[in-house]
Parts: structure tokens; sequence; C-alpha cells
């Protein structure tokens, strides 16, 4: 038992210094996000901008493709040409489409974005939230890997608060995520400020699952108890 409680001592050293790491890290992030989203957001719209267009090749194979006769293919080649490929964030104008017996090849460039430096200060800051929400997420990281590079068995209350103290400190990066970047891609695509809103469901299952295991270190904790009583 001493042994097992050394290497959970261990390993929870190794994770408490990973999470101060790591949280150094978010917090020279969030930093730099909020600088230079302020700074850029205060120069000139004119000052400085950027226009992106990019190009793809869209490569169609099959057995339909391969038995497609003539006046099937010059069809498709018409209806396709005469538009545009709408897809989800933007739309794909066609250039040329052509057919090479086994396969059709579409090749498209996007539509001209513009970019300005404001623009993408602007566009930084709501990312600062998104860190800024992990330096709360990683304190409270740390406070756990704290207690059980310390604790004499893990099925203390001391533990199970700051395992509790943790999962609810992931909520904010989870109710935060979703908004802050469809605010940020809105902001620097379009100079719109389209926001949506919803739960980042894999954190919000890291969470449910956090809470499982604080139930279950409760249940540890009470057992620990009685045995000590008996003992």
């Amino acid at each position: 038992m001493e042994k097992l409680n050394k290497r959970i001592n261990t390993i929870g050293k190794v994770c408490r210094i990973l999470s101060v790491v790591f949280l150094v890290l978010m917090i020279i992030a969030t930093a730099g996000l909020l600088t230079a989203g302020t700074v850029l957001s205060l120069v000139p719209q004119d000052l400085v901008r950027a226009e992106l267009k990019a190009g793809a090749e869209i490569e169609v194979t099959g057995s339909a493709v391969k038995d497609m006769s003539d006046d099937e293919a010059e069809q498709i080649a018409k209806s396709v040409n005469d538009g545009a490929l709408k897809l989800e964030g933007g739309t794909l104008n066609v250039k040329t489409r052509t057919n090479g017996g086994d396969s059709i090849v579409i090749a498209t460039e996007s539509e001209k974005i513009g970019f300005s430096l404001r623009r993408v200060g602007l566009s930084l800051l709501p990312l600062s939230l998104l860190t800024g929400s992990l330096i709360v997420a990683f304190i409270f990281l740390g406070k756990l890997m704290k207690e059980l590079e310390t604790c004499a068995s893990p099925f203390t209350e001391s533990v199970v608060k700051a395992m509790s103290a943790f999962a609810f400190s992931l909520i904010p990066f989870a109710a935060i995520r979703t908004f802050a970047t469809s605010l940020s891609s809105s902001i620097l695509l379009s100079g719109n400020f389209d926001v949506g809103f919803g739960v980042d469901l894999s954190t919000a299952f890291a969470v449910l699952v956090i809470l499982l295991l604080v139930t279950v270190f409760k249940y540890g904790v009470k057992l620990q108890k009685e045995s000590d009583e008996t003992l």
C-alpha cells in the first residue's frame, strides 16, 4: 500500500509541474492576445489591408464516372460551370471542369476575403477569453495535483474537494469555447459580430466524468473513515 501511495505522490508531482508549465503558457498567451488585440484594434481601418484567395481541385472517381457517357459528362460539365459550389463557410467559384475518362476534375477558387490589421486585432480579443478560462482550469488542476503529491491516501476529503473544484473550473471553458471561436471567426472573415452559443460537449463530458470520480472518491473516504474507526 505504501509503495502504491508513493507512486501516486510521484505522478501528482509530475502532473503538478506540467500544470504549472501550461499555466504559465496560458498566462503568456492571454497577455499576448490582449496586448496584440488591443494595439491592432486601434490601428486605422485602411492602414494595412490584404486579400486572400484560395484554390482547390476536386477529383471525383468511381465506376459511375468511368461508365458515364459523353452526353452525360457534357451535361454535368455545363451545370457545374454555370454556377458555384456552395460550401459551409463560403463559396468556391468553378474555373474549369475536365473529364479524364476515369475521373472528373473540377478546379475551383474561393471568393476574395479581405483582411485589415484592425479586424485581425478585434478577432484576437475573444480568444483571450478562451485562454483566460484555461488559466482558471490549470490553477485548480495544480491544486489537485498538489494534494495528490502530498497525500497519505487519495481517499481524503482534501483530495475530493480539490477534484470537485477542478471539475467546476472547466465549466467556464465549456461555456465560452463556442462563443469565443465563433465570434473570432466571424470578425476575421466577414467583419461582422455574429455569435454562436453552445456548450463544448467534450469538455462537458469530462466534467461529468470527474464528478463521477468525485462521488466514487467520497465513497472511498467514507470507507477509509470506517476502517480507521474499526482499527
